[in-house]
């Protein structure tokens, strides 16, 4: 995560900056007005306002199925939160806050890492990171304190961490990392793991087993409270899953969850009234054809970039990671009616998909009217998601 030269360094700086100028909307917002704090689904009142507040110390040795050590990953930042409260200063939604404006930094910062190891030039590798940097819920997610942020976070360093040596140590954080903020993420470890295997069979399984050990003695700290839910409960299944079902399954028609909530959303805001809204099950279409526009194109490079580069790890990882992601949401149905908030969990590779398309055209009017196109929908995105969130 280190930057490597002055150039990585004005980067996280200016990364910085970017992302704590949408920070300091939501908190100046949050000031003003509570109602804004709740955001499209997403969970940040939850876990910081004082009446529901479960950022605690108390609360990270309880039993989370769906975020099993969410709160144990926060544990620095509750520490001195906790430190500051008992010294009567109250700055839980800046300090944060904070904590996320330097994930979603630093998470820039990775892509562009690896944009560059991919033999992209530098000017190639930030018009990607732009063009992730203008996509609506990128810029949402920056107000977050979400498992989400911490999925998106960790996940561009597996991504990174897959294309170069494995060691033991690692494999540990990432795992802890990856599952304890999200169960399900525990898959795309081993997933990743399978396709940086150099061995058999039998020493992939054991790398496997052995990268859970860490995740596995910190969840001990949260047996004692499964144990009493389970005395209490009056069915097992319950306590052990808590509320994870009352997310599955929709009457809605998958189709449009899929393409207006699922791909289109998290690229461009529909409409400024969903934005602050704790309803958007069913998204307005856009206001004119022509949105989708920008949409398809953008969608139809990273096909082609699929198509073209199928033996690139970068492409295969992220086929196995979206493909994880539709089949939990769409066929298992678990956050279908909430499928725009999913994508913390794949849509940052878009920028490397790109990158990876631009990498492997020869042709330098192919090459020249692809950035052209990419500068021009960067320059839209911005302007359309910027003025629709403010």
């Amino acid at each position: 995560m280190k930057p490597a030269d002055s150039r990585e360094w004005w980067l996280i700086v200016a990364s910085f900056v970017y992302f704590a100028s949408f920070a300091s909307c939501l908190l100046l917002n949050a000031t003003l007005n509570k109602d804004t704090l709740g955001m499209m689904g997403y969970d940040t009142p939850f876990y910081l306002e004082p009446s529901d507040k479960t950022l605690t110390f108390v609360n990270i040795v309880n039993w989370k199925i769906r975020h099993p050590l969410f709160n144990f990953l926060y544990l620095p930042v509750i520490a001195v939160d906790e430190l500051l409260h008992f010294v009567g200063l109250n700055v839980t939604w800046g300090l944060f806050t904070v904590c996320t404006t330097s994930m979603m930094s630093m998470t820039g910062l990775v892509i562009f890492k690896v944009l560059r190891r991919e033999g992209l030039q530098n000017s190639s590798s930030l018009l990607c990171l732009l063009l992730f940097y203008s996509f609506a819920h990128v810029m949402m997610l920056s107000m977050q304190v979400e498992s989400f942020v911490v999925t998106m976070f960790f996940s561009t360093l597996l991504v990174s961490y897959t294309l170069q040596k494995k060691n033991t140590v690692s494999d540990n954080i990432l795992f802890l990392g990856m599952t304890g903020a999200t169960l399900t993420n525990a898959a795309k470890v081993f997933l990743a793991m399978f396709l940086q295997r150099t061995g058999n069979l039998r020493d992939y399984v054991r790398r496997s087993i052995m990268s859970t050990l860490l995740f596995s003695c910190c969840l001990l700290l949260t047996i004692p409270d499964l144990i009493g839910r389970m005395t209490r409960a009056r069915y097992l299944k319950n306590a052990f899953f808590d509320d994870t079902f009352q997310y599955q399954g929709t009457e809605l028609n998958k189709f449009s969850l899929f393409t207006n909530n699922f791909l289109f959303e998290p690229l461009l805001f529909h409409q400024s009234e969903s934005v602050y809204s704790f309803d958007t099950i069913i998204l307005p279409t856009y206001k004119s054809w022509v949105y989708y526009i920008p949409l398809s194109v953008v969608y139809i490079m990273v096909f082609t970039a699929v198509v073209l580069n199928m033996k690139n790890k970068i492409v295969k990882l992220f086929l196995a990671f979206w493909g994880f992601d539709v089949v939990v949401t769409f066929i298992i149905g678990y956050g279908v009616e909430e499928s725009q908030i999913m994508c913390g969990h794949w849509f940052f590779f878009l920028p490397l998909l790109l990158g990876v398309l631009l990498k492997s055209i020869r042709n330098r009017l192919e090459l020249f009217t692809l950035i052209a196109t990419l500068s021009v929908i960067i320059v839209f995105f911005f302007w359309h998601n910027i003025t629709h969130l403010f």
